[in-house]
Parts: structure tokens; sequence; C-alpha cells
């Protein structure tokens, strides 16, 4: 039987340094807000719950065929998130 008494990988002590990882500390509030009763929808990690509607996957379709396939900027297509305040807006308003 093989006992390990030391760790596999030795790290270095700036380890400790790194900042946490915050989408994980957002997801953990969000739960904590959710426990409380608060309608929260889940858009910083993971896999939606729901299938794309039809005029997405037909746009991502359109963007495949046009080559159109690199990451987009890290904080967001700025025509997208006007868009979807827009729309927030005017669903959760009131």
């Amino acid at each position: 039987m093989n006992h390990v008494s030391e760790p596999l990988i030795r790290l270095a002590s700036r380890v400790d340094a790194i900042e946490p990882f915050y989408v994980m500390e957002l997801m953990k509030q969000a739960h904590v807000l959710e426990r409380a009763g608060r309608d929260i929808i889940h858009m910083s990690i993971g896999e939606p719950d729901f299938t794309a509607p039809e005029p997405v996957t037909h746009a991502a379709a359109d963007a495949l065929a046009r080559g159109v396939t690199q990451y987009t900027n890290a904080l967001g297509i700025h025509a997208a998130a006007r868009g979807d305040r827009a729309a927030l807006s005017r669903t959760r308003s009131g």
C-alpha cells in the first residue's frame, strides 16, 4: 500500500496572495439571496437551464458560417449590453 505523507506538488508561498475567484463569491451571494426568498436569475457562471431561442441559434449558425468564432471582449458586446438593459427595463420595471 502506498502512503503519501508529502503533497504531490509543493506550491510557492506566493500562492496564498492570489485573490479569490470573484465569480464564485458572486454565486455564493446569489445563493444566500435565494435562500432569503429573492428571485435570482443566474448569469454569472455555468450553463443556462434553458435552450436558446430560435433567433439566437440562427444568429449563431450564421456567425459560424461567416467564420466569426473569436471570443468577445471580456467586458462583452456593447450593443448587446444596451439591448439587454433595455429589455430588462421593459420587463422588470414597476
